[in-house]
């Protein structure tokens, strides 16, 4: 996991004078503070699909789950704090009202956060749980470790099928019936496989991310193009300039559009796709696409947004900026200084691109868009 910080120090009249008048000089400049603070030590943070709820799993393995009105304020909902050491994965469902949460022992518990009771408990694995997701009819959750992946029935608490691969990031196809993921046991290959019994349908060479289209019919494969679900075929062809170095994916709201953040610290020795830069690469005209680039940010994109009408872009880097992007015209419309971001994954959009999520040491960060 990588983490980027800075030491902020003092600064003599003459230093601070010119920083002064560097923020005078750039007026697309925001100093804006966030909308809401939340005091914690974070270490995982998690929406729920419809965007009303947080979840946030702080150093002290307590859980916390927050709701947030139109405008961004946050309310405290409940807290849970099980007495198993070290959580490492978690997941909401659609509504906030369930979550699930795997822990360093191997245990997976199911949350119901609205009841505040735990509905099941076992122990899925002999070693961390790395991964945890709900299928969008809530009826299966996953848990992965590196002793493998596995399904469960979430109302009656029994394993449902096990896969031996170790499968780090996986997601759901929106009709339950498919899973995606990376197989870590085989130089990342992308896999989708079926959600009834775990039979493998497809495989595709070495890749690192992938996005889900919001209407289900398309995956955007890093460095491999467009995937149609339903032809099974790639819809546009591969170009190594198309992608930079992806360190962060997002389709718009109505699946026209792809936005690829670049993060030139991933780009190693001898790697094909390889581009050393931080732009963020439009893909639109799917599935014959045209690739536009949105340049100024100076370290990783690690995530990136589309508001949801689709009219702005939003991109967070390693620069300790978020940058709001026109969609229609590529143009900059302002940069927003976000300070210090914990980690890597440590700036996290609500699903429907109205919030933002920064993970700060000791508070969490939330940003009404």
């Amino acid at each position: 996991m990588k983490t980027y910080k800075r030491l902020i120090g003092g600064c003599s009249i003459i230093v601070c004078l010119i920083g002064f008048l560097f923020v005078l000089s750039n007026p697309n400049e925001s100093v804006d503070k966030p909308t809401f603070v939340i005091p914690t030590s974070p270490f995982l943070t998690s929406w729920s699909r419809d965007s009303s709820k947080l979840l946030i799993a702080d150093k002290n393995n307590l859980l916390e789950v927050w709701s947030f009105s139109t405008n961004g304020k946050g309310t405290r909902e409940t807290s849970l704090k099980t007495g198993i050491d070290e959580v490492s994965a978690i997941s909401f469902n659609d509504d906030g009202t369930s979550a699930v949460i795997g822990y360093v022992d191997g245990t997976v518990v199911i949350w119901d956060t609205d009841t505040n009771k735990i509905r099941f408990q076992f122990k899925a694995h002999s070693v961390w749980v790395s991964q945890v997701s709900w299928s969008p009819d809530e009826a299966k959750i996953t848990s992965s470790s590196s002793d493998g992946t596995k399904a469960w029935d979430t109302n009656r608490g029994i394993e449902l099928f096990s896969l031996k691969e170790y499968i780090p990031i996986l997601i759901w196809t929106t009709d339950s019936k498919r899973l995606i993921g990376i197989d870590a046991n085989n130089t990342g290959n992308t896999v989708i496989w079926a959600a009834d019994d775990g039979h493998e349908i497809r495989r595709f060479g070495a890749r690192n991310k992938f996005a889900l289209s919001p209407n289900g019919e398309y995956l955007f494969v890093s460095f491999g193009g467009i995937w149609n679900l339903s032809a099974e075929r790639f819809d546009a062809s591969n170009c190594m300039d198309c992608y930079g170095t992806a360190s962060a994916f997002a389709w718009s709201h109505d699946s026209k559009k792809v936005a690829v953040g670049s993060g030139a610290s991933m780009c190693f020795e001898g790697s094909l796709y390889c581009t050393k830069d931080f732009d963020i690469r439009i893909w639109e005209n799917i599935p014959n696409p045209i690739v536009t680039k949105l340049s100024g940010h100076t370290a990783d994109v690690i995530a990136v947004a589309w508001s949801i009408d689709n009219a702005k872009i939003f991109s967070v880097s390693l620069d300790e900026t978020m940058r709001v992007w026109n969609a229609t015209t590529n143009k900059l419309l302002t940069t927003i200084r976000l300070g210090q971001i914990r980690r890597y994954e440590g700036a996290n959009f609500s699903p429907n691109g109205k919030m933002l999520a920064v993970e700060k040491d000791n508070t969490v960060d939330i940003w009404a868009l």
